[in-house]
């Protein structure tokens, strides 16, 4: 499997295009002098140097779930997210002494003394607490690629296709060129890593969890998974009570991959994919119980096993633009609102159908 899988324009999805259409093939062969030509500088987001703070990392998301990308080269981090993960959990706003108060507070301000009515509705009236429960971000993967040191010089740029909703990060060490792409698909929601380099056995690393929330834990498992599991924080005064759970599932192409009690090592890889799944046990705005942890475990779960063909079999599907193609290997022989769209490259292993 490769990452290459993932990748759908934003314009795509809208114009109607079958679901599985999210399914591209970034990095195939071909395709990026492809994609080059036809992603403009007003679509790109570019940079040549990596993040060193969150405001300076590059956002990708598929509505639900996304990632902060900072585009490291010795070690690079995705700060994840998912929409339903918020502090605390079902309360009534409601005070229970406000219906006594507001007839005070009704005489201060018939009085004139409006200063102490404010001051008494404050206090007694309004909802407890006078805040809303703030948004958490559920966790880090951190990847450590040992060997590597500072990229060449003028070789480093990290960008966010816009339209095609990519980044990718490249950069030359030792004459040896690696590139780095992430992607999140909407069809198989996970958010997906493609490592390669321009030498066979040139893709090592090492993959770790943590999380800001103050009760999680990460336990390796057979398959090459690692998943985060916890429990949302508190907020203003209110218990945390959401279950969350991101899954992680790497699949190497050569070298080993290895598991210790809370981290994956890959070494001597030709390419590696990863593919992030993330779900909490959020059902309602006052239901977080149902399912409890095993509900968020089993989303996660479910999500990393469509993505890995257990559930179905991956479509593969060449990445389209409003722009026209000028090149002849990547050839689409259908619109996008097609659905017996039929698409392929000049590879013939690269061939998909809708």
């Amino acid at each position: 499997m490769s990452l290459q899988d993932f990748a759908v324009s934003r314009r795509e999805l809208v114009a109607g295009g079958s679901p599985l259409a999210a399914l591209s093939l970034l990095g195939a062969p071909g395709v990026e002098a492809a994609a080059a030509q036809v992603s403009g500088a007003d679509d790109l987001l570019w940079y040549r140097q990596p993040a060193k703070e969150w405001i300076e990392a590059l956002p990708l998301g598929n509505g639900r779930i996304g990632a902060m990308v900072f585009g490291g080269v010795a070690e690079e981090r995705l700060q994840l997210n998912e929409d339903t993960l918020w502090g605390g959990g079902p309360y009534d706003p409601a005070n229970p002494q406000a219906r006594d108060a507001l007839p005070q507070v009704r005489r201060l301000i018939f009085e004139g003394r409006y200063d102490e009515a404010q001051a008494l509705a404050k206090d007694k009236v309004m909802g407890v607490p006078m805040r809303q429960m703030s948004y958490q971000g559920l966790g880090d993967l951190r990847l450590t690629f040992p060997g590597l040191g500072e990229p060449e010089a003028g070789s480093y740029r990290r960008e966010l296709d816009i339209d095609a909703a990519r980044h990718t990060t490249r950069f030359r060490i030792g004459g040896v060129a690696h590139e780095r792409t992430v992607v999140a698909s909407p069809a198989d929601q996970v958010v997906a890593v493609h490592l390669k380099a321009g030498k066979r056995g040139a893709v090592s690393l090492d993959l770790k969890m943590t999380s800001p929330q103050r009760a999680w834990s990460v336990q390796a498992l057979p398959g090459h998974e690692l998943p985060l599991s916890g429990t949302n924080n508190e907020g203003f005064g209110i218990a945390g009570a959401l279950k969350f759970q991101s899954r992680v599932k790497v699949i190497a192409s050569g070298g080993k991959v290895s598991a210790g009690a809370d981290v994956l090592s890959v070494r001597g890889a030709d390419e590696v994919t990863i593919l992030i799944a993330m779900a909490t046990s959020y059902r309602a705005y006052a239901d977080v119980s149902t399912g409890g942890a095993s509900s968020s475990t089993r989303r996660s779960r479910g999500a990393i096993g469509v993505s890995t063909g257990s559930g179905r079999a991956l479509t593969l599907r060449p990445r389209k633009s409003r722009r026209p193609r000028r090149s002849a290997s990547t050839a689409c022989t259908s619109t996008a609102t097609s659905a017996s769209a039929r698409c392929s490259t000049s590879r013939t292993r690269w061939a998909c159908c809708a």
